[in-house]
């Protein structure tokens, strides 16, 4: 039985222009985005968050808007200086898993270099949820796409933050802390679920979550290739646990 919440347990809180839009606090988009893209996706997801159902969602990146871009040589720009992402993730997986998710969102092989901003990198999530999604306090899981592409199914995980601290040495043989059945990390982080009687219900870890569009053509659901990519890299973020963890600014220039 779901454990209600009183419909005031979070209130509302106004929000600015800019916040109602795409806003990450580690990667904002340029003035120059296809704003028609963020539109498209609230649309595609009936204008509330895929998962706490609430209206007025955030327009969320899957793949970083900024990343999708040259990186800056200028040797000022923190992000000049981080190691190469792609090079990064095939210390874990295979070459090909790793094309599949580059060709993605860099299709035209004339052109590896340039990717391309289309809904099906974007995700509706609330302001709280798409923060929370940032810090790696839960990972989205793909399940299953219909062969109509109209249905998509994930599953919602926790992610149990850990105690350490930068620098900390960690057993490689230490068991992560299961998040089975929790509504409810850290200090006090949870979601909540807009019912239709318009009471509220905590989240717990391991629901599942079904994503629809009416036009799978104009309107793409998230991409699969995204999601298991997220997913992984989620996974890596919660193992690391690190309390206080450094955000990084990617050269976010706050438009």
């Amino acid at each position: 039985k779901r454990r209600k919440l009183n419909s005031d347990t979070q209130p509302s809180v106004p929000r600015s222009v800019k916040e109602t839009d795409d806003v990450s606090p580690y990667c904002s988009a340029p003035q120059d985005t296809p704003v028609g893209q963020y539109t498209q996706c609230k649309e595609r997801d009936g204008h509330r968050c895929v998962l706490t159902r609430t209206p007025d969602p955030q327009a969320a990146h899957i793949f970083p808007y900024c990343m999708l871009q040259t990186r800056p040589t200028d040797p000022s720009k923190f992000s000049s200086v981080m190691p190469d992402f792609w090079y990064s993730l095939a210390i874990f997986w295979s070459e090909d898993k790793i094309q599949k998710w580059r060709n993605t969102i860099f299709p035209d092989s004339q052109n590896p270099d340039i990717g391309v901003e289309r809904c099906f990198n974007l995700i509706s999530l609330s302001s709280e949820t798409h923060d929370k999604w940032n810090k790696g306090l839960f990972a989205l899981k793909p399940l299953n796409l219909s062969r109509n592409r109209k249905t998509l199914t994930v599953q919602l995980f926790w992610q149990v933050p850990g105690n350490y601290k930068i620098g900390s040495r960690v057993d490689l043989l230490t068991e992560p802390t299961s998040s089975k059945g929790l509504d409810m990390v850290g200090d006090g982080y949870f979601l909540s679920r807009l019912e239709t009687d318009r009471s509220r219900s905590y989240i717990r870890s391991g629901e599942t979550f079904t994503f629809t569009t009416k036009d799978p053509e104009n309107l793409p659901l998230p991409s699969m290739e995204l999601l298991e990519m997220q997913w992984f890299l989620q996974r890596l973020v919660g193992m690391c646990g690190a309390a206080g963890w450094p955000s990084l600014d990617l050269d976010d220039d706050d438009r």
